[in-house]
């Protein structure tokens, strides 16, 4: 059982890493709610498994924001999460043009850009939607319907074609 000696000292890594690992959830799940439920189930998991860290294998927050990590993709892996998600397509439009209005494209975008035009239909999409747009190759797969092992393989093509040819 754990003494009080070490429940303080649990309190006292609660409020000193909360905002932190908000974060580190935050970038996998969107939604802040859910983000915060996340974040509850991962402090269970370490309060239960401070007894044995072991300072000596890395620190703290690094122990920390791998659990929070663990529990957010078991979230995003789950049936429930996934029938959820069918249901919350709104909110996630939201998420979606608020993150399209913030961002801001690299400088040579507009360069790829410009030689994706040389490029079929397909791959020419795909690198506008990761260079231009910003999404990871996971969401343009999720967008376009689909397997992520395509999103890659045309991506891949589309980038040795472009070195082909612009060099």
């Amino acid at each position: 059982m754990i003494n009080q000696k070490q429940s303080l000292k649990f309190e006292e890594i609660y409020y000193a890493y909360y905002q932190a690992l908000l974060k580190v959830i935050g970038k996998l799940i969107p939604n802040n709610e859910l983000a915060e439920d996340v974040l509850q189930e991962a402090y269970i998991k370490i309060w239960r498994g401070l007894p044995y860290y072991d300072a000596e294998k890395g620190g703290i927050y690094n122990w920390m924001a791998s659990i929070c990590t663990n529990v957010a993709r078991d979230l995003l892996r789950s049936r429930y999460f996934k029938n959820h998600k069918r249901t919350d397509s709104l909110e996630l439009m939201k998420i979606a043009v608020d993150r399209e209005q913030c961002f801001t494209p690299f400088a040579d975008a507009y360069d790829v850009l410009q030689l994706a035009g040389m490029l079929s239909k397909p791959c020419a999409l795909i690198i506008r939607l990761s260079y231009a747009d910003g999404y990871t190759q996971t969401e343009i797969g999720t967008m376009l319907n689909l397997p992520l092992g395509t999103v890659k393989s045309r991506k891949r093509r589309a980038i040795a074609l472009l070195k082909k040819n612009y060099r």
